[in-house]
């Protein structure tokens, strides 16, 4: 194992013995202010994990950073339309199997995208376009269902909330899309699994 390998693999599970001291943690509802919204996708594992992946994801497949912002601003837009919705309609059974669907579904896109082959199969023409597309969009869609359990959770205006937890869901990509750059692995497929199951057991 390299020295590169060796240092994600140490990342990976530093972060794995942390994850179950947050997993599923979600303060911040007592009060709407801006900070509180702020840290709100932070003391959440399972949105902290799905934001994170997300902003892999689109560092993986769009080159440009003009592409990486409309991608980022898509799934802003998801999560604050999630938000929006869930304060209006309330509970639906539908929302927990789909965040838990979307930690798998990170997964499984960061493991196609790690794939060696997949850059010299899918190098060219709509196959490259479409499979891009796929793994851009099941994540944007997804997205929305984090933003939907928010504004269930949450009560009167989220204005303020709202805007915090932006802020921190965009810094959340950004620093996905960072990672990405410093190595195109599969440990991070392995880690986000890893980390997913931690979540979903604790």
């Amino acid at each position: 194992m390299t020295t590169k390998k060796r240092s994600l693999a140490s990342l990976i599970v530093g972060a794995c013995a942390l994850a179950p001291s947050l997993a599923m943690a979600h303060p911040g509802h007592d009060t709407h202010s801006w900070m509180a919204g702020a840290l709100h996708s932070l003391t959440g594992t399972d949105h902290l994990i799905a934001l994170v992946s997300f902003g892999l994801v689109l560092a993986a497949v769009a080159t440009r950073f003009s592409h990486k912002l409309i991608i980022a601003a898509f799934g802003l837009l998801a999560l604050l339309s999630g938000l929006i919705s869930g304060q209006h309609f309330g509970a639906i059974s539908l929302v927990e199997p789909m965040i838990i669907g979307s930690l798998v579904v990170a997964s499984l896109c960061l493991w196609v995208i790690a794939l060696p082959n997949r850059v010299t199969s899918l190098k060219k023409g709509w196959q490259s376009k479409m499979a891009d597309i796929a793994l851009v969009g099941a994540p944007t869609f997804l997205l929305f269902f984090h933003g939907y359990a928010h504004g269930v959770e949450a009560s009167g205006s989220v204005t303020q909330f709202g805007f915090g937890m932006m802020v921190t869901a965009a810094l959340l990509m950004a620093s996905g899309a960072t990672l990405f750059t410093f190595a195109r692995t599969l440990w991070w497929a392995w880690g986000i699994s890893a980390l997913s199951s931690l979540a979903l057991l604790a």
